[in-house]
């Protein structure tokens, strides 16, 4: 008699597997012949999320998210902002920011507005937050699914490329280093 499709799975090497959230309580391991099916017939985004260098971050660009995606895990999160060494994770991993401190009022206001055009072209739109006339925080966040997503690495290595070339005598970042 043959092999049970359980047993199956559990002899394969675990990279030809792929896990699948049906939803908060059911999860099942897939082969990916059986995950490309699954995504059909139930209408779901499956896709391998890839930790990106800030380089290649740059060239992308933003894809409207209309929900339907998983957001980024805790454990991708906290790989990917090894490449963007300015940008802290949220305790609850569904947010990453950025502080900066201007010389002055004039200087972070021009920051904002080229953060904003920016974001205009890229359609992924940050939280700027002023305070203290010359304290920038900078948070990204990708709101249709309430947590983090591609876009938000891409925005991110984006603005940190803005600041180091428009502002490149900025007093200090969140980390309190020299940017």
């Amino acid at each position: 008699m043959g092999q049970q499709n359980g047993d199956r799975a559990r002899d394969q090497p675990r990279d030809q597997w792929t896990q699948i959230k049906i939803n908060e309580s059911v999860q099942v391991l897939a082969s990916n012949h059986d995950t490309i099916n699954f995504a059909k017939q139930h209408k779901k985004s499956i896709r391998t999320m890839q930790i990106i260098p800030a380089a290649e971050l740059i060239s992308k660009k933003c894809v409207p998210c209309e929900g339907g995606v998983d957001a980024c895990t805790l454990e991708h999160s906290q790989k990917q902002l090894s490449f963007l060494p300015n940008w802290l994770l949220s305790e609850n991993g569904k947010w990453i920011h950025r502080k900066l401190v201007f010389k002055n009022f004039l200087q972070v206001v021009s920051c904002i507005n080229k953060i904003a055009e920016l974001s205009e072209a890229e359609a992924h739109h940050p939280d700027l937050h002023l305070t203290g006339y010359r304290n920038l925080e900078i948070a990204v966040s990708t709101h249709a699914i309430d947590g983090l997503s591609e876009n938000d690495f891409i925005l991110a290595s984006k603005i940190d490329a803005l600041v180091a070339t428009e502002f490149p005598k900025l007093l200090v970042s969140n980390l309190g280093k020299n940017v």
